[in-house]
């Protein structure tokens, strides 16, 4: 991952199949929260935000997503989110809406991506 985010370049010729990929049925909760990890630091092309925004809703929404994937989800997704301000409310009340049950670390993620969507305001 830490190649991801210093060359992300290394990347490009794949984003296509990865997120392809995400749509396996039955893929290991690893494969998606590593994959997930690694797009968040990669420019993605414009015919693929629709497909990983879909993708990442239906992550957000599901409660059997563990909190990994989901805080490495809406990472990769706000970037994708502010190109597209008619999808922030829905973004933002899939963040904020379970707060409360969720564990310190999804909390102390959503609480910091809110404070980033409010000052982009």
């Amino acid at each position: 991952n830490a190649v991801a985010e210093r060359s992300p370049e290394l990347f490009a010729p794949y984003i296509s199949a990865m997120i392809l990929y995400l749509k396996t049925p039955g893929l290991h909760d690893a494969v998606i929260r590593n994959t997930m990890r690694i797009l968040q630091f990669q420019p993605l092309p414009e015919a693929l935000h629709g497909e990983l925004i879909n993708l990442g809703f239906e992550y957000l929404e599901n409660p059997k997503v563990p909190v990994a994937i989901k805080v490495f989800t809406m990472r990769t997704l706000l970037p994708l989110i502010r190109m597209y301000p008619e999808l922030m409310e829905e973004f933002r009340h899939l963040v904020s809406h379970p707060i409360p049950w969720q564990t310190s670390g999804y909390q102390s993620c959503a609480k910091k991506l809110l404070k980033e969507i409010d000052k982009g305001r």
